[in-house]
């Protein structure tokens, strides 16, 4: 038995064929959110899993997988299964992938091939995908700049943008939680969690523990789902570490 969310803490197995559907999501997860693979099990298993934050953050996962869904449908990305515990690839059909609620596949990285349709029947094989095509997915996507200049600069493209982007994205893009603020001083610009990721190269939680730690800049609230830091601060403590080069 595989448990929901247990196996984004376990070393995935390989394959010629391309990398595990837990794999990908993870990828996917910490391209778009910068979450670690080990924070979503975290956000849905672990003691605290029912605090404010991980109860945001499950919506967050929620509307990526479907995102990742509709990507299996339409054949951007090839899926392929491989009976458990071991067996020949078989290459899966994209309606295979009609299916209401795909979390429950997400969280396991496996299905039954005959009841595919079923995600509570015993699970037979697990899912890989395609590594080529997952890659040319995530650099086809739109940064957090661009999804904003999209949302502010042409109302055509606002609308095109708003029916692909899952609800928590359009949520932390409003007038009031922009990625990039100018106030007064060209220095006190705000960036978004998703740019420091980017900028330092560390991990979400990284990041949390060095603030907890105050050896990074102090985040701050930017409303009740968000948080933002001073790009020049961020900028300050890169040039601060670059400095100690050996």
């Amino acid at each position: 038995m595989i448990a929901a969310w247990h196996p984004y803490m376990e070393v995935q197995p390989p394959s010629a064929i391309g990398i595990t559907l837990v794999k990908a999501f993870a990828l996917f997860m910490q391209d778009r959110w910068g979450f670690e693979r080990h924070e979503l099990y975290e956000i849905f298993v672990s003691d605290d899993a029912n605090t404010d934050e991980n109860r945001f953050a499950r919506g967050a996962i929620t509307s990526c997988a479907s995102m990742l869904l509709a990507a299996f449908i339409d054949g951007s990305i090839a899926t392929f299964a491989r009976p458990l515990p071991a067996g020949s690839v078989i290459k899966l059909a994209p309606s295979v992938w009609e299916i209401d609620d795909p979390l429950p596949r997400f969280a396991t990285g496996c299905f039954s091939l005959e009841h595919w349709f079923d995600h509570t029947a015993p699970l037979t094989h697990r899912i890989f995908v395609d590594e080529k095509d997952m890659k040319a997915y995530l650099e086809s996507m739109m940064s957090e700049d661009e999804i904003w200049e999209a949302l502010t600069s042409d109302p055509k493209k606002s609308n095109e943008v708003e029916a692909i982007l899952p609800a928590p994205v359009l949520e932390q893009h409003s007038e009031s939680e922009q990625p990039s603020q100018t106030f007064g001083s060209p220095e006190l610009r705000i960036i978004r969690r998703a740019e420091v990721i980017k900028r330092t190269g560390l991990s979400k939680s990284t990041i949390d523990n060095l603030v907890s730690e105050r050896k990074f800049p102090a985040k701050f609230e930017l409303g009740t789902r968000a948080v933002g830091w001073l790009r020049h601060e961020v900028d300050a403590w890169i040039e601060e570490r670059a400095g100690k080069r050996l």
